[in-house]
């Protein structure tokens, strides 16, 4: 008889939903400038300046976008135009109805940075933002590039 209580106790723990912490497939609010996780955890602004974007020229429009700084599980990026492009199956990317471009990961790993591809044929000045989260329950927001693009610098 105990045997079929063992049996059933496994059969009821295997069918219960999985619970995992944060997003495993990324940031849900990928279209809001600089969001805040919706898991619980404490945030901070990058005012030590710990994390960074830069922006490379890649040619044609293109441009190399690095995300930096101490390690991180996730992240989520946005810039008000253009796109995000990634052949690396690890990030997922989104084309907002406001007009921003998104990306976040696809999966958690820790990593130092993540650079990505970005296009624009547009001149203007286009401002990247991010949040990276550290860990469950720590994350830091607020960290912000500005590019000014023009014809001669495309």
């Amino acid at each position: 008889m105990t045997w079929l209580l063992n049996l059933f106790l496994l059969a009821a723990t295997a069918s219960l939903p999985r619970f995992s912490l944060g997003y495993q497939t990324g940031c849900p609010i990928l279209c809001q400038m600089n969001p805040i996780p919706l898991h619980s955890g404490s945030g901070t602004d990058n005012t030590k300046g710990e994390y960074a974007i830069t922006v490379e020229p890649a040619g044609n429009g293109q441009y190399d976008v690095t995300l930096k700084g101490p390690s991180f599980q996730g992240f989520v990026m946005n810039v008000n135009g253009g796109q995000f492009i990634t052949d690396n199956s690890d990030n997922r990317v989104e084309l907002c109805s406001n007009g921003h471009a998104a990306i976040t990961q696809s999966a958690p790993h820790s990593r130092n940075s993540i650079t990505v591809r970005w296009v624009t044929q547009a001149e203007g000045v286009f401002t990247f933002g991010a949040t990276v989260v550290q860990d469950f329950n720590k994350y830091v927001n607020g960290i912000t590039f500005t590019l000014n693009v023009t014809a001669a610098g495309r």
